[in-house]
């Protein structure tokens, strides 16, 4: 008894000591012990039949979260393998295994809870290289029996071998940055084989606690994870005003997809009248909120200020940047576009605008020289459906119900629900400015073009509905980290609202989804979609980004942007000579 109680109480004090102090019991790189080692997953090492736990070094951690990097080099694979062209880090073949087969193999559902997305919104990614530089004790690393079986190079003096990182070269046109055998860099094409897999997962710290094992790398440390299904919600520190159930859904059954909704045609009574809080800005405005006829398009801009404006005889546009310092680490940062338009004007919604100006094209570019190809008052980034479609050549993911100016471009909704990034769960788009959500399987493509969608937003989650945060947007939450984002959704008749919450930068994290939903459940919105964020999360005005991630220039080259409006103040750079 005494033994058994002793037991207890030691397992107590420990988990006590990750709750309180995470930086003390899992940390970086420490003077007085090293680096601090932690067991978690499980896969192939030696034998292809024998899993073994893997080791992983701790980066950081700060009692929220931990940053993983595995200790030994676990597969051995290109980048970009295959014929499909290589679209960046995010578009890879690496990028799909990793978070596909092997996240899905090596870790428990328990385990695969845990992880948080990280700035590349993967739950198991590569490590960049301004983690790896200056790395205490090195940064070259070994390769497990099974990887070296797979081809892994492996030097002479030491037995190490080359690993890649997710970084990208300035060299050459596609380089990736490599950690070479004895620890210092070159730059690889992507399809380069035989070159390491060294993974990097964030793990959550919250309801976990240590069970065994000392930190060391002969003893690591072994965690204890509360199961999935009872995982306690992590909240948004961004309450709505008066706070009221979510709803509980109903989970779609795979084998029989949800009947379809019916979506009649909105009823309109009155006039749709739009006052405005900058009317001192503003030029004089009819009733309805717009410029009167006759009157030349009305533009108003101030980076500094964080605001910026533009009226015209059947659209209005107000983009106000906010932000959110009550935690001085965690600073946060967005920008919301209330959006306009008069009833009768010829383009009543967001819709679609593609580089090349066809719905069809693979010709891609950045999103800003999309938006000023198409002339466009304002743009954000769609649901990048292009990305999905090239992998799925491949069968490495699934396309989703994708409409575009009226025609099918996929109809592939997947047999299962997902609660990973994209769910693929639909905004249907209507001409006449309605927006319906659905699940992701409970139209087919040609149901919703027969109900007269006009184009699809899939991406997902869906934020809000009916009003109301989405369990699911909650339940997607509890497992993220902060991150840049992008969504829309609509308010009313007419009345529209676009976010985009900056991240990885100084003034901002980015924001987790259950606080991006709130705000747009806090704008009254009655239903909204999350879409593709990271990198690609921008907001667009008047041909110049207004908003700011850790990208920089280096955004995701995209097909589309989604915008409204058009004025001949924006045009297109000319094309550069040739030399």
């Amino acid at each position: 008894m005494k033994k058994t109680s002793a037991a207890i109480l030691l397992i107590l004090l420990l988990s006590a000591a990750l709750s309180a102090g995470g930086e003390e019991s899992l940390s970086g790189y420490r003077d007085d012990r090293g680096w601090t080692f932690v067991s978690f997953g499980r896969t192939a090492q030696d034998r292809p039949e024998d899993k073994k736990a893997i080791l992983w070094r701790v980066l950081s951690a700060d009692g929220e979260k931990a940053l993983l990097l595995s200790e030994n080099i676990l597969a051995s694979k290109p980048v970009q393998g295959g014929e499909a062209p290589f679209s960046g880090w995010e578009g890879s073949s690496l990028y799909a295994w990793l978070n596909g087969a092997f996240a899905e193999t090596a870790f428990s559902s328990d385990e695969q809870a845990a992880l948080l997305y990280q700035d590349d919104l993967s739950l198991v990614s590569l490590p960049e290289k301004k983690m790896l530089e200056g790395m205490e004790g090195g940064s070259a690393a070994k390769g497990t029996a099974q990887a070296v079986e797979a081809g892994l190079y492996v030097s002479s003096a030491g037995n190490t071998s080359p690993y890649w990182t997710r970084s990208a070269g300035p060299s050459f046109e596609n380089a990736m940055y490599r950690v070479q055998d004895d620890g210092t860099w070159s730059e690889l094409y992507p399809d380069t084989e035989n070159i390491g897999v060294r993974p990097v997962v964030a793990l959550s710290l919250q309801d976990a606690s240590i069970l065994s094992g000392t930190g060391t790398e002969e003893a690591p440390y072994v965690l204890t994870l509360p199961k999935a299904e009872v995982r306690a919600p992590r909240l948004s520190p961004t309450p709505r005003p008066t706070p009221t159930p979510a709803p509980v859904l109903t989970p779609v059954p795979t084998e029989a997809p949800a009947p379809i909704k019916t979506a009649p045609a909105e009823t309109e009574t009155g006039d749709r009248l739009f006052p405005t809080e900058y009317g001192t800005l503003f030029p004089e405005l009819t009733e309805e909120g717009f410029l009167p006829e006759g009157e030349a398009e009305f533009v108003w801009q101030d980076p500094e200020g964080g605001v910026w404006l533009y009226a015209s005889q059947d659209l209005r546009i107000e983009i106000l940047r906010r932000e959110d310092t009550s935690k001085r680490k965690k600073p946060k940062r967005w920008l919301e576009a209330e959006i306009f338009v008069r009833r009768g004007a010829e383009q009543q919604s967001l819709q679609y605008y593609f580089s090349g100006q066809k719905a069809d094209t693979e010709e891609l570019a950045d999103e800003l020289d999309i938006a000023k190809e198409n002339s466009l008052v304002f743009a954000v980034n769609g649901d990048w459906y292009y990305y999905r479609a090239q992998q799925n050549e491949k069968k490495r993911t699934t396309v989703g119900v994708i409409l575009r100016q009226g025609q099918i471009m996929a109809d592939d909704p997947g047999k299962k629900d997902v609660t990973t990034l994209p769910t693929r769960d639909i905004l249907a788009l209507y001409q006449d400015g309605r927006m319906e959500a659905y699940a992701y399987n409970a139209a087919s493509a040609e149901e919703l073009l027969k109900q007269g969608v006009y184009e699809t937003l899939c991406f997902g989650p869906i934020l809000v509905e009916d009003g109301e945060i989405t369990a699911k947007a909650k339940k997607i939450s509890a497992r993220q980290a902060e991150n840049p984002r992008c969504g829309v959704g609509r308010i009313g008749p007419g009345h529209f609202l676009a976010v985009v919450a900056e991240g990885g930068t100084k003034q901002s994290v980015g924001l987790k989804l259950e606080e991006f939903a709130a705000l747009f459940a806090n704008k009254n919105c009655q239903t909204a979609i999350n879409l593709n964020g990271g990198p690609a999360a921008q907001m667009m005005f008047m041909g110049t980004y207004v908003s700011e991630n850790k990208s920089g220039t280096k955004n995701r080259q995209q097909n589309e942007v989604l915008g409204i409006g058009q004025s001949a103040q924006v045009v297109a750079e000319p094309a550069a000579e040739e030399p």
